[in-house]
């Protein structure tokens, strides 16, 4: 029976380093991307209303630099 319970607690364990590694790597990084793409298009949209600013390639740099500045904000540097 002491061996049957040790191989739970190994499964369990490799259980939660996987879930726990499926978090950090995947769901966590989707999420903050979801929402710096939500608010980066906010403040884009903000700021051509504010500036009349058309939809140039220059112009989309605005909408970069703040889906970029908040990716290094919460720790996602690419």
């Amino acid at each position: 029976m002491g061996k049957f319970k040790q191989y739970w607690i190994i499964i369990i364990l490799a259980l939660l380093v996987l879930g726990a590694s499926f978090y950090w790597y995947q769901w966590r990084p989707s999420q903050i991307r979801k929402e710096c793409a939500q608010t980066s298009e906010d403040k884009w949209n903000e700021k051509k209303d504010a500036f009349e600013i058309d939809n140039t390639e220059n112009a989309r740099g605005y909408y970069d630099f703040y889906y970029y500045s908040c990716l290094h904000k919460k720790g996602l540097s690419e």
